[in-house]
């Protein structure tokens, strides 16, 4: 059985993939084409299904070898099954800072697309690699309820049970007296970072996107195809619906993973559940950065850490605690102490010399 993604919609280019992958498979094996094969030369091809034979080829003689369980095979590691899943022709650059990590890529690049490792770049400067192009700014804009559009407007997503909610207003934004032309100009803007949006956030389910009213009936047909070309390329599968009366724009995304949403934040302890909080582990990671800014311009070597009760025995639990790890990776001494006052996703940082809450002046 052959099997080939809905997502290839061209009728020429399914028969063209069925027809080498008949070429290709052994009698009595079967394969799914992806989507990623569309419009991928023969040779690509033929590679990519060799090596697929050689693996299987290679399980099958570990099975007949094997007197007791055993492992009879392991995927890539997950940095290698996101360069498989996402590395196509239009990505420019892959850049990382681990050395380690550089060389394993560079490896599965090699023996399986070759032709894509001039994109692969090790990252050597001192300055870390989220400051250095400013990604802090955009991973915090990935759990924000508002996010800011580049002419003064807004977006605010709510999240209900059933589906996602976008609002779209024009906050401070002025661009013309005419009010069609400035509901226009934000609606776009909208359109790019909601499309955006959905990638990052993994979205998946219903989204009901409600616009500024326009009345001229050819800019809401602009609007309409310009949200489906932006989703046009978006490896979930999305199917989006024209401009009800009411402004609204609904659109079905493919639920692929739980939401980025989901995986990073947990039910609150506080609100039982009514609301979500930031996980302790990112709130850690907040501290590392703080410890980080701290120790690149400060010579003190005693703090006091204020946090939740909650938060406090996560990071001390275990023989080699989170806390423990911190002091020893900036040669720092933090005392712990507990406040229920302190919200479960904040922090504060005294300086032990002088008694002073220093937390702002290292954010």
């Amino acid at each position: 059985v052959i099997g080939v993604s809905k997502k290839i919609a061209s009728f020429k280019e399914r028969k063209r993939l069925r027809q080498l992958a008949k070429q290709v498979m052994p009698q009595g094996t079967g394969c799914i084409i992806r989507t990623a094969s569309q419009n991928q030369s023969d040779v690509e091809l033929r590679r990519d299904w060799e090596t697929l034979l050689d693996q299987w080829n290679t399980i099958e003689r570990k099975v007949k070898l094997m007197s007791r369980p055993g492992m009879l095979y392991k995927d890539a590691s997950i940095a290698n099954s996101v360069i498989r899943d996402l590395l196509t022709k239009d990505v420019s650059r892959i850049i990382t800072d681990n050395k380690k990590l550089y060389n394993e890529i560079t490896k599965y690049v090699d023996d399986n697309a070759p032709a894509l490792s001039k994109t692969l770049q090790h990252f050597a400067h001192k300055e870390p690699l989220f400051e250095a192009f400013d990604l802090q700014h955009d991973i915090d804009a990935l759990f924000a309820r508002k996010v800011n559009l580049p002419s003064g407007g807004y977006i605010i997503f709510d999240h209900t049970e059933a589906m996602l909610v976008i609002d779209v207003n024009t906050g401070r934004a002025t661009f013309d007296s005419d009010q069609e032309i400035n509901a226009l100009k934000t609606n776009m803007e909208s359109v790019y970072e909601v499309a955006r949006q959905l990638r990052l956030r993994d979205v998946g389910g219903m989204i009901v996107i409600d616009f500024i009213d326009m009345q001229d009936e050819r800019n809401r047909i602009r609007l309409f195809n310009e949200m489906k070309r932006e989703l046009s390329n978006d490896k979930a599968k999305t199917v989006v619906y024209p401009l009800t009366q009411l402004g609204l724009l609904q659109i079905t995304r493919q639920r692929i993973r739980t939401n980025i949403t989901e995986w990073v934040t947990e039910v609150c302890t506080l609100c039982h559940g009514v609301g979500r909080i930031t996980s302790k582990s990112l709130l850690v990671k907040a501290i590392d950065r703080w410890l980080y800014s701290f120790r690149r311009s400060s010579r003190e070597f005693r703090l006091l850490l204020v946090v939740h009760p909650d938060v406090a025995s996560y990071i001390s639990e275990g023989t080699f605690s989170t806390l423990t790890t911190l002091m020893l990776r900036y040669f720092v001494k933090i005392s712990i102490q507990t406040n229920e006052a302190v919200p479960v996703n904040e922090f504060q940082m005294y300086s032990q010399k002088t008694n002073k809450n220093i937390t702002k002046e290292y954010l």
